[in-house]
């Protein structure tokens, strides 16, 4: 097996099926379970895990802790301390691993290739009868997302109506019948509608400054990016911070920012789609600014230029 270089993809690693490699783990399905809570079944291509190791997620960047680890067989749950090479088994306490993400050594990063998840086709409005259940539909809807990556769920901004999609009106037929049966919550659906996507037609450059007093230090963050066309390239972000004029580790805040941001849409509340991102300068100021207002900064930089 070959992966990537997280920081430099134009360096690859090799990963071995042997125990003495460094540990290297493809998340491939995600399970919400009333007893043990989310369920994240990985493949494991080299080295060992053991419960309560460390690990590192190189898809997002975060870093996860193994609660239990199980093996699954039908209906029967096995905990196992250790596993290895080949090993197929469900991870319990993952917080921010999603399918298609990679689980490594944190002293070892590598980053495999990840699961091309098709995009939704197809939408329809759900709401619900009171506010309390609207809570629960919600809820009921992140743990799908979560199990489900070719299924979205977004409220739009300026009606704040909750709007499912999914690849067919079979496909999204079958979520709400789930809701309805093992959630337990009673939607009302409207009309499919076509998908649409939004995109941009000219290039625009952008500054936005992010300045937040929580009391103390207080939070700064400053980014300059310039947003062009990139014509069935899809979502392309490029960095071309020189000097540290940004920290290297907040870059991946700014680029988890503005795929946030295009998640949603600018216009219509409909994804954007076919733009790259330039990450051209900006500013900090030291030992005040965490990862979260670079994020916030990128996100309300893309919408501010954009809109």
């Amino acid at each position: 097996m070959t992966g990537v270089d997280p920081d430099d993809t134009e360096k690859t690693h090799a990963r071995h099926p042997s125990e003495s490699d460094p540990f290297c783990a493809l998340a491939f399905k995600i399970i919400h379970d009333p007893f043990v809570g989310q369920q994240t079944f990985v493949r494991t291509y080299s080295g060992t895990l053991k419960t309560g190791q460390a690990i590192y997620n190189a898809t997002n960047g975060q870093k996860e802790r193994v609660g239990r680890i199980l093996r699954i067989s039908a209906k029967d749950r096995i905990d196992i301390e250790e596993v290895g090479p080949g090993d197929i088994v469900a991870l319990i306490g993952m917080k921010d691993t999603h399918t298609g993400h990679t689980l490594c050594d944190p002293q070892a990063p590598v980053l495999l290739e990840q699961i091309t998840i098709p995009e939704s086709v197809i939408s329809v409005k759900v709401s619900t009868a009171t506010p309390k259940e609207l809570e629960k539909l919600h809820v009921s809807l992140r743990k799908m997302a979560l199990e489900d990556p070719s299924f979205n769920v977004r409220v739009m901004e300026r009606t704040n109506e909750t709007v499912i999609a999914g690849m067919g009106e079979l496909h999204l037929e079958i979520i709400v019948d789930r809701l309805k049966t093992e959630f337990k919550v009673e939607a009302q659906v409207g009309a499919p509608s076509v998908e649409f996507r939004e995109t941009i037609m000219a290039e625009c450059e952008h500054s936005y400054k992010h300045v937040k007093q929580t009391g103390g230090k207080g939070q700064y963050a400053h980014t300059i990016m310039r947003v062009e066309p990139n014509p069935g390239g899809g979502f392309e972000f490029v960095d071309h911070i020189k000097g540290g004029a940004i920290p290297s580790e907040f870059i991946s805040s700014v680029k988890h920012g503005i795929e946030d941001a295009i998640k949603s849409g600018i216009l219509a509340d409909y994804p954007v789609v076919d733009i790259r991102a330039v990450l051209i300068d900006g500013s900090f100021t030291p030992s005040t600014v965490p990862e979260m207002a670079f994020r916030t900064c990128a996100v309300d930089l893309l919408q501010g230029g954009l809109s």
